[in-house]
Parts: structure tokens; C-alpha cells; sequence
């Protein structure tokens, strides 16, 4: 049987594709990841050096650079996700506006008896987050103007902490995901095609470093043996000519007739295998399909679609606001004092000089060094039917 525990990374990324606040790299402690392993805002632990872009990157990076401009867009959404003997769907409908209007609701079936669903909502001032699974519910709370005014903080200019709180709270678009595809996959295969009769273009490639799809401490797979089929190490994007929308993407794992002359043994203290060569396992391809259907961009999106209130006496209520406005301020602090120390050492290091301590808080005790509020810690796909949704 496969070790799941070698595919973190890709589970996330089964459920993080679609959400515009999805898959921040983190330890098990649930620190951010080292400044050293972040590119752009991402964290990608041992990131592979950047090469020139191919002609499938470019597209890649035109799409990205028209999807920002894009003012408002509604989209359903659907993601069906086959690895490791586990099948499920994922369906929604995510809608975007100007002055930091979104609504994203995502609803999880075929995990057996544990339906899940999530839903945010921001009307530009106050954001809102409903999660439900099975019986349990929770909502969180977040005053938008006083955090949008800590990030933009001319201190934080050019500092991956202000991409990447941005993107866990939902304000980036699909161009967020494309950005960590972009930086993580290779694409070196660029096609010119049709897709429900919309001209595309269909762009190809694998992942840049393996050491990525593992966990902290793990070993990664081998950098020259194929991939096994449960890891789905080919990346396809269907992105509109026109729109350069992702209409599609698509994560596939090899074929197990590719592995047939990879040796499966375990390997001695000499690094020489062990035993008797046996056959790969028998382990169907991982498939993780994202669509977007019903796409309309620039609509007229009414104030109403994006209007949220928690409903009289429900379970869980937080308020986030303010461990997230002390976290910035601690974050401000400290890279105020990283800059002071490159202005007088002469120094280029991104490297922070000292961690970012998070005060103890009334919901438990003080986070380890560097790490996000609970209320921006990754969020599981949170149950049956979200209140508010839209008309």
C-alpha cells in the first residue's frame, strides 16, 4: 500500500485548487514556512532555481496578468478528486466584486457519512466565514478596513506576508491559483485546441522539485525514478485565448505500465536493494479534475449577493479581527527592524532576524513563532447546506 503521508502536499492541493485562500505551506506546528523557501508569496519548501519561462509559460503568465484585471466574474465550480482508493466532489459557486466583494461556497460529497461544506462572504467590511461539518458549526468574523490598512503598510511592500494573508482571505481571484501552479509545475508543452467551443490553449508540464510533495522530514521521491501513479505529477491547463480564463485543469498520475522498470525494493545500510526485484504495486492513477462552469465576467453583481449576518444565538461565533491586527503589527515591527539592519550591514538576506512572536490569546495558548492566527490557519472544507446563499 502507498504512504499516504508522502502526498500532503497534493492532498491539499486536491482541496486547495479552487480556493483562492488554499494552500499555504506549513510544518506540523503550524508555523509558515522559512522566508528562505518562498518565492512570490508562496511557500514551496526547496523550490527548484527559476529557469527562463517556456512558450507554456508565457500563456501562463498572460493569463495571470489578465485575470487581475478582471473587475468582478461568477463562476460554478466543480472539482472531482479520485486518489488513493478515495473519490469525492467538490461543488460551489464563487463569485467576486469590486471594494473586496466575494462569496465562495463550497459543499464536499462522497466522503461517506461526513458531508462538509464552507462558506465566505464579504461585503467589503466585514468578512465572514461559515463552516459546517456533520452537526458542528462555526462562524468567524473579520473587520476588513483596519486589516486592509495594516497591509498596506509601505513596510510590507515587496514582503511575501502581505501576498499571502491577502490570498488566505479570499481577496485574490483564480490568478492566486495559477500563481502557485505556476511556481511549482514546469510547463514545457503548449497546444492549440477547443473547449465547449471556446478557443484554448492547453499547457502541460510536471513538477519542478519533488521535495515539495512531501511533508517536513520526509524523504522525498527519487529525482530520477517515475513518479508512482498515486502522485498526480501531470499537470494540464485548459486557459481561454480570449479571456485567459482556466476553464479547466486537470492533475493526472502516471500510468503503472511507466513504472515497470523501477525497483521497488527497500534499500539496505549500503544503498543497494534488499531482496528479490518485486512488481510495482497495484495502485490506479490519481485524477484531480477542476471546472468552471457558467463563467461570466464583469457581470452586475448586486449588494445584496454579498450580504451575511450570523444567525441570532448560533454556536461559535469569533471575532478574528484583532489577533490578526496584532499579528501584523508584530509583523510590521520586526521587518521594520530587518530593513534597518540590511540598510546598515549592506545586507540582501530576506531572512527575518528574529521570529514573529504571536501574544497569547483568549482561544488558548501564545502560537509558536511565525505562526498565522487560528483564524487564518488552513480551514478543512467546512456541512450540508451554508446559510446565505445567493438568490
Amino acid at each position: 500500500m502507498p504512504n499516504i503521508r508522502l502526498v500532503p502536499l497534493i492532498a491539499l492541493l486536491a482541496l486547495g485548487l479552487l480556493l483562492p485562500f488554499g494552500a499555504l505551506a506549513q510544518n506540523p506546528g503550524g508555523t509558515v514556512a522559512k522566508p528562505a523557501g518562498v518565492q512570490g508569496g508562496i511557500p514551496v519548501p526547496g523550490l527548484a532555481k527559476e529557469e527562463p519561462a517556456t512558450p507554456a509559460e508565457e500563456v501562463l503568465d498572460k493569463s495571470i496578468a489578465r485575470l487581475k484585471k478582471i473587475v468582478s466574474f461568477s463562476a460554478d465550480i466543480a472539482q472531482t478528486v479520485d486518489m488513493l482508493n478515495q473519490k469525492f466532489e467538490i461543488k460551489g459557486n464563487y463569485l467576486k466584486a469590486s471594494n473586496y466583494r466575494i462569496y465562495l461556497k463550497l459543499a464536499v460529497s462522497g466522503l461517506g457519512d461526513t458531508p462538509a461544506t464552507t462558506l465566505q462572504v464579504c461585503d467589503g467590511t466585514t468578512l465572514w466565514e461559515f463552516r459546517q461539518v456533520l452537526d458542528t458549526q462555526s462562524y468567524t468574523k473579520m473587520t476588513i478596513p483596519a486589516i486592509l490598512k495594516k497591509l498596506n503598510d509601505p513596510v510590507l511592500e515587496g514582503s511575501p506576508l502581505r501576498e499571502m494573508i491577502a490570498t488566505r482571505i479570499g481577496f485574490a481571484g483564480p490568478e492566486a491559483m495559477l500563481v502557485g501552479l505556476r511556481k511549482t509545475v514546469r510547463f514545457d508543452q503548449k497546444a492549440d485546441d477547443t473547449f465547449e467551443g471556446k478557443k484554448v490553449w492547453i499547457i502541460r508540464g510536471q513538477w519542478k522539485d519533488r521535495s515539495g510533495l512531501v511533508g517536513p522530514g520526509q524523504q522525498p521521491p527519487s529525482a530520477t525514478a517515475p513518479l508512482p501513479p498515486y502522485i498526480p505529477s501531470n499537470v494540464y491547463v485548459w486557459i481561454g485565448q480570449d479571456d485567459g480564463w482556466p476553464l479547466k485543469i486537470e492533475m493526472v498520475g502516471n500510468a503503472p505500465s511507466m513504472l515497470g522498470n523501477q525497483d521497488f525494493r527497500r534499500l539496505g545500510p549500503d544503498g543497494r536493494p534488499i531482496g528479490p526485484k518485486i512488481p510495482p504495486p497495484k495502485v490506479d492513477p490519481s485524477r484531480i479534475v477542476l471546472a468552471y462552469k457558467n463563467l461570466k465576467l464583469n457581470p452586475d453583481l448586486k449588494p445584496e449577493t454579498f450580504a451575511f449576518q450570523a444567525p441570532a444565538g448560533a454556536p461559535n461565533v469569533q471575532d478574528g479581527t484583532d489577533d490578526l491586527l496584532t499579528f501584523l503589527d508584530r509583523a510590521i515591527q520586526e521587518e521594520t527592524m530587518r530593513k534597518k539592519a540590511e540598510a546598515a550591514k549592506g545586507d540582501s538576506s530576506s531572512v527575518l532576524p528574529n521570529p514573529i512572536d504571536v501574544p497569547k490569546t483568549d482561544s488558548g495558548p501564545s502560537a509558536p513563532a511565525n505562526a498565522l492566527p487560528p483564524t487564518l490557519a488552513p480551514a478543512p472544507v467546512a456541512g450540508p447546506a451554508a446559510p446565505g446563499s445567493p438568490k
